[in-house]
């Protein structure tokens, strides 16, 4: 299987496990952060250079070039000007890139007020996302089914995202990552902003942190009231037409035929396909249809744009794009349609979202 790891990019793991989406370098233990930098290959700085633009001279009828007094150009420091790999992104002149050393350091800072280990970490694009999982000591037990909880950490050097602290959490019996912890209306995500010093900032995200028992505990409770909860085949035949509604020109064939082979495919999940379809948790329930949906959504083949390879593609849709929204509008449908309460967006633990 093609994976996101370009010839700039390493990936760091602990614990004697496959890595984070199944890549990495297993070492013995759990590094400190200081080689946790080195062994993920993000021991490199974030520099900042100018960009020009180019105009034609009026008196000589050569092209000239100006420096830009409104963007400039995110670069790795690690390499030559020649190295066409070297531009990251492009960003305002307010714009000021945390170091990759910084978001370890928010993590130094999470891992002693909360327990947190390093577990994963590495870069995507030859450096254009450097992301880095932390272990929480939480694990959530839904009936017979197990879920491990992580802290993660994404920091783009591209210039259009923040630098992003969520919980997720990862479905022991099948890996997959669950995709409804990073909703914005989501209290366990806090946002850094790529424009001043990020120290003040972190305060917000030790407040998360803080909170990861509570958080795990209101997840746990939820995830158990869908274990319990049985939905029949017409529940799911609505639900896949509301998640992944049939085109409204009966002309589209082809994007129907698309359709119907994804309820198939969850359907055929939810009946006995999917990782860990035997569990009382899943068997015919709630949690069953969602894990269903999320294992779809983890492992199905999506079109790939130039720049990205298949699994480059799936982490960000999954990390930040559509498969993202698509698992959080499951998940509240399922509980919406089941009477259960979503306690992720509970009031008492709204009061720490960022």
């Amino acid at each position: 299987m093609a994976h996101e790891i370009k010839e700039l990019d390493r990936v760091m793991l602990g614990s004697r496990v496959p890595a984070w989406h199944g890549l990495g370098t297993v070492i013995d233990g759990q590094p400190q952060t200081a080689e946790a930098i080195r062994l993920s290959g993000l021991d490199w700085p974030v520099t900042m250079i100018p960009a020009y633009w180019s105009h034609p001279s009026m008196t000589m009828g050569i092209e000239m070039y100006q420096e830009s007094t409104i963007a400039r150009f995110i670069a790795r420091g690690d390499l030559p000007d020649s190295d066409p790999r070297r531009i990251l992104g492009h960003c305002g002149m307010n714009y000021q890139p945390i170091q990759n050393t910084e978001a370890f350091g928010i993590g130094d800072a999470l891992m002693g007020d909360g327990g947190m280990r390093w577990e994963t970490a590495g870069s995507l694009h030859n450096g254009r996302i450097v992301w880095m999982l932390g272990a929480m000591p939480q694990e959530i037990r839904v009936k017979d089914d197990r879920i491990k909880t992580y802290l993660l950490i994404s920091n783009p050097h591209t210039g259009a995202k923040t630098l992003d602290i969520q919980f997720t959490g990862v479905r022991v019996v099948c890996s997959n990552t669950l995709g409804q912890a990073k909703s914005e209306k989501n209290t366990g995500r806090a946002r850094i902003h790529h424009t001043g010093k990020i120290g003040d900032q972190v305060k917000d995200a030790r407040r998360i942190l803080s909170l990861a028992e509570t958080y795990w505990a209101h997840a746990a409770d939820t995830f158990e009231k869908m274990a319990e909860a049985k939905v029949d085949d017409r529940f799911v035949r609505a639900y896949l037409s509301a998640i992944f509604p049939m085109p409204t020109d009966p002309e589209r064939t082809l994007a129907t035929q698309n359709v119907t082979a994804i309820h198939d495919t969850v359907g055929r999940l939810f009946h006995g396909e999917q990782a860990g379809a035997g569990m009382e948790a899943t068997r015919g329930t709630a949690w069953g249809l969602y894990n269903a949906t999320t294992e779809y959504l983890n492992r199905r083949n999506v079109r790939t744009p130039k720049r990205l390879n298949a699994a480059e593609s799936r982490f960000e849709r999954m990390m930040y794009g559509r498969d993202q929204d698509t698992s959080e509008m499951a998940l509240d449908l399922i509980c919406r349609q089941t009477g259960i309460t979503n306690a992720y967006a509970t009031p008492e633990m709204a009061t720490v979202s960022n």
